[in-house]
């Protein structure tokens, strides 16, 4: 995955590794199925991971796709 740090930068707090990203990369490479579940607003947010793209799975992406449309969500009946 050496392609995706190229898309992301690091952030270095208190000495732990955070890395900086934007959620449509994030997908594209973890989890590509989950992309059609997002507009293209919610795409382009960048997030911040704590322990950078080798300790994320499947689920947190699923947590991180559900707290950026809760987020966005204009309507609580039409996303």
């Amino acid at each position: 995955m050496n392609h995706v740090q190229d898309v992301s930068s690091y952030i270095y707090e208190g000495g732990d590794r955070m890395q900086q990203i934007q959620i449509a990369n994030l997908l594209q490479f973890v989890s590509p199925h989950l992309q059609p579940l997002l507009r293209e607003t919610e795409l382009e947010q960048e997030i911040v991971l704590r322990n950078g793209l080798q300790q994320i799975g499947d689920a947190e992406v699923k947590e991180i796709v559900e707290a950026v449309i809760e987020e966005h969500r204009q309507d609580p009946f039409y996303h």
